[in-house]
């Protein structure tokens, strides 16, 4: 997977094998959402349709690939919950 690991912000070991990636996103959801998480492949679509999004809209307002690369945490998180909102 990567991109690289939701941009370099890992929060589980993966092996870097994107089966691995969305099964350990789906447990942290799970762990921290307070409710059941989708299934693994609602979860995989999610995160490909999220990436792609990002991957076209960051460098559109600005960012490089290096910028995307080196987002920290805190400002992917607030990426992803804007997104989030926008795809109920």
């Amino acid at each position: 997977m990567t991109s690289p690991d939701l941009y370099g912000s890992d929060i589980a070991v993966d092996d870097n094998k994107p089966e691995n990636v969305v099964v350990q996103v789906r447990h942290w959801l799970n762990g921290h959402a307070h409710s059941a998480a989708a299934s693994l492949a609602q979860v995989w679509a999610a995160l490909n349709e999220f990436m792609s999004d990002s991957d076209a809209e960051l460098p559109r307002v600005g960012f490089a690939r290096q910028d995307i690369e080196r987002l920290p945490i805190n400002e992917l998180m607030r990426h992803m919950e804007r997104w989030v909102a926008a795809h109920p």
